[in-house]
C-alpha cells in the first residue's frame, strides 16, 4: 500500500509540474487588440502538455479508485441485515403432539399393557394441554385425523349396490 501511495504522490507532483509548464506557456501568449497571438511552437507545446495532463489525471483517478476498492475489499464483512433480522425473529420450535399421541404415550394407557391388564384404566386420563396455553393451532389438533386418502374401512364399490 505504501508503494501505491508513493506512486500516487509521484503522479500528483508530475501533474503539478505539467500544469505549471502550461501556465507558463499560457502566460507567454500575447494579446493585441483583443486577439490572442500564439506562435506554432508554443501552441503545439501547450497541446502536448494538455494531453499529458489528461493522461496523468486519468492515472491518478484510476489509482485512487483502486485504493478505494482495496480498502473496501479489506474491510471486515458486514453482517447481513436480513440474516440479523431472521436470527432475531427465529421462533423456538417445540414438538407438539396430537391428543391421540399424548394419550398413547400417557402412563394411564401404558398401564393397560396392550390389553393384558384389562380393558379399563385404573385412573382416567386427562389432557394436560389446552388450545390457549401451549401454542396449539387447529392444524395441531386435527393433524392425525383421517383424511379422504387414509380412511380405512371405507372403500368405494365394496358392498351391495356397487355403483363404482
Amino acid at each position: 500500500m505504501s508503494q501505491d501511495t508513493s506512486r500516487l504522490r509521484e503522479l500528483q507532483s508530475a501533474l503539478r509540474a505539467k500544469m505549471q509548464e502550461n501556465k507558463t506557456i499560457a502566460d507567454s501568449f500575447k494579446v493585441q487588440d483583443g486577439t490572442i497571438i500564439v506562435d506554432q511552437a508554443r501552441k503545439s507545446a501547450f497541446d502536448k502538455n494538455m494531453v499529458e495532463i489528461k493522461e496523468i489525471k486519468s492515472l491518478i483517478d484510476g489509482m485512487e479508485a483502486l485504493n478505494e476498492v482495496q480498502q473496501w475489499g479489506s474491510e471486515a464483512p458486514a453482517t447481513s441485515v436480513a440474516a440479523a433480522a431472521a436470527a432475531g425473529y427465529a421462533v423456538p420450535t417445540q414438538q407438539l403432539a396430537t391428543i391421540g399421541e399424548m394419550f398413547i404415550s400417557s402412563d394411564e394407557f401404558k398401564s393397560l399393557g396392550g390389553g393384558r391388564n384389562g380393558a379399563n384404566m385404573p385412573a382416567p386420563w386427562q389432557v394436560k394441554a389446552s388450545l390457549t396455553t401451549h401454542n396449539y393451532n387447529v392444524k395441531d389438533v386435527y393433524s392425525a385425523m383421517p383424511t379422504a386418502g387414509n380412511l380405512s374401512g371405507f372403500q368405494r364399490g365394496s358392498g351391495l349396490g356397487d355403483f363404482g
